[in-house]
């Protein structure tokens, strides 16, 4: 497969994943007590998924070696896959914990809790986490190696890259606005993923410096810099939001006074 249809692919399933996300039906009606939609997230769209990963990433592999090579290929492999397993365990845990939230009776319970951050804060930064370092890796395979399919449209290009942008930031959004106040996620809880886009970004951002590539000679460079770019600003614009409204100011005698023993 080449770099172009690839990440035309993957737009494609991000907006085929929203669409599914937002049908109702979906997540009342349920099949071995996990709901359809959880099931397409957990069988359905792996299945797919990954398959064309791993083809793309042997495809990738057999061109010739470039001269921007920035990390072994044997590295990069490794860490991509080891993510999208990641990812997948936090879908695994979302999917479990969402089936459990509908047989706790006492949602302030301590096992509730438990559920409830396994559900939301850990299930969702693992999700996204992998996705972000397996995007970021197969962009550096990627720049490995000599491209095989010519140079990017620059239009097209930032066209991709602000879809998969969006579409990151529309799942984001939708983990804030849950149907049900109990399970319905902050944007602090994705304090991690933010950080790991924000490297993602940067590394980018280094490696067409160091090596001066120009933003058309490979596929997936432009679209995933501009992606990511797009997640890095919308956490900015969430910082400075925060700090405008007070939102960070540490009380230390709060949450410090036992450490510090300053009651």
């Amino acid at each position: 497969m080449q770099s172009s249809s690839f990440i035309t692919v993957i737009g494609v399933l991000c907006f085929v994943l929203i669409f599914v996300y937002r049908i109702q039906a979906l997540h009342i009606k349920k099949i071995w007590h996990l709901s359809i939609q959880q099931i397409i997230f957990l069988i359905l769209i792996p299945g797919l998924v990954f398959p064309m990963i791993f083809s793309y990433l042997q495809s990738m592999v057999r061109l010739p070696r470039s001269d921007t090579s920035f990390f072994p290929d044997g590295f990069l492999v490794n860490i991509i896959l080891l993510s999208m397993m990641f990812s997948y365990g936090g879908i695994a845990i979302h999917a479990v914990t969402k089936m459990f939230s509908g047989y706790l009776k006492d949602k302030n319970s301590e096992l509730a809790q438990i559920n409830k951050f396994f559900h939301l804060n850990f299930s969702h930064n693992l999700i996204y986490s992998g996705i972000v370092i397996s995007s970021l890796g197969i962009t550096l395979l990627e720049i490995n190696h000599v491209p095989n399919d010519g140079m990017t449209n620059l239009g097209w290009g930032i066209f991709r890259g602000i879809i998969l942008g969006l579409s990151f930031a529309i799942f984001i959004y939708y983990y804030t606005r849950a149907s049900s106040n109990i399970y319905r996620g902050r944007w602090s809880d994705l304090k991690l993923f933010f950080g790991v886009a924000w490297i993602g970004f940067s590394l980018l951002l280094y490696i067409i410096q160091k090596f001066d590539i120009g933003f058309t000679e490979y596929q997936l460079l432009l679209p995933m810099l501009l992606s990511f770019s797009i997640v890095a600003g919308l956490s900015l614009i969430l910082v400075i939001k925060k700090l405008k409204n007070g939102g960070l100011r540490l009380d230390f005698k709060k949450k410090f006074g036992k450490i510090l023993k300053l009651d």
